[in-house]
């Protein structure tokens, strides 16, 4: 199970303790970016103001990733437990994304009190026992994706390992989400590119699955995956180092002998039934 740390730099020094427990238990534990970079610098919080938006997005990320956050609140400035504005974004974020919240002290008496007891933290008092994580789904309807399987001038198919599919240890395609009001050929070569800095040309839909809570991926969802079969126009790799973390070109038949995530194993066996039909 995955937890992100959230709090006030004030505490970072707070940070290796609990971190060093919490993987005890068995978690993989995920610290706010700028912790290392206090470490390294020791500027204190005006140091971080410079950068202070670059870190709440990289932290989002992380809190993305996880299954539950832990506020480290602490006392500050004549306040108990005090929640500082980042750190109640955070949690907003985590509130948003279904992620369960836990407080390390009880929830201060400050302005937005209110608005942290409406996201139902759970307050754990120090004791790091008390934190459960159970699987969740926020999802009220299954999302349809867009991948695709990309070949080169060799023939060869393009495929890259994310952390969301048995922690990096699968190969899978480039694909992701379509946004309201865009045609999934367009989401396609725009997640494409974010992911993996390719351009492309979709030639033609190869398969449509349904991937309902898979058990390799790191989140339970439901999922409508459309697959598609694609020319690379260019073979400039960029891997974007969040979603793709290694890649290869490798013939359809070889790839069969990797581990590859169950959806594009069967996709690559589609593709190989009728692969005239798409050259």
């Amino acid at each position: 199970m995955r937890i992100a740390l959230c709090c006030s730099a004030k505490f970072f020094d707070k940070i290796p303790e609990i971190k060093k427990k919490l993987e005890e238990l068995g978690f993989e534990v995920f610290v706010p970016k700028g912790y290392f970079k206090h470490i390294k610098d020791s500027h204190g919080e005006d140091h971080f103001a410079k950068i202070h938006f670059n870190l709440i997005k990289e932290h989002f990320k992380r809190i993305e990733r996880s299954d539950a956050i832990l506020v480290l609140n602490f006392d500050k400035d004549g306040v108990k437990g005090k929640i500082g504005g980042n750190t109640f974004l955070e949690m907003g974020k985590a509130f948003d994304e279904g992620i369960t919240i836990f407080l390390w002290n009880p929830i201060p008496e400050i302005d937005y009190k209110e608005e942290i007891l409406a996201m139902h933290p759970i307050v754990i008092n120090g004791d790091l026992s008390k934190i459960k994580i159970g699987e969740r789904v926020t999802q009220r309807f299954p999302e349809p994706t867009v991948g695709a399987l990309i070949l080169n001038s060799e023939g060869k198919i393009f495929l890259m390992k994310s952390p969301k599919w048995r922690n990096g240890n699968l190969w899978t395609f480039p694909g992701g989400h379509i946004e309201i009001g865009e045609d999934w050929e367009t989401a396609l070569k725009r997640e494409v590119k974010e992911e993996v800095g390719l351009d492309i040309e979709v030639i033609k839909l190869l398969n449509i699955q349904q991937a309902i809570f898979p058990k390799d991926f790191w989140r339970k969802r439901h999922y409508i995956f459309l697959d598609f079969v694609c020319r690379a126009k260019n073979e400039n790799v960029k891997l974007d180092g969040r979603e793709a973390i290694e890649f290869a070109w490798i013939k359809p038949k070889e790839a069969l002998k990797l581990k590859l995530n169950p959806y594009v194993r069967k996709n690559i066996e589609k593709y190989l039934e009728n692969e005239k039909v798409y050259i």
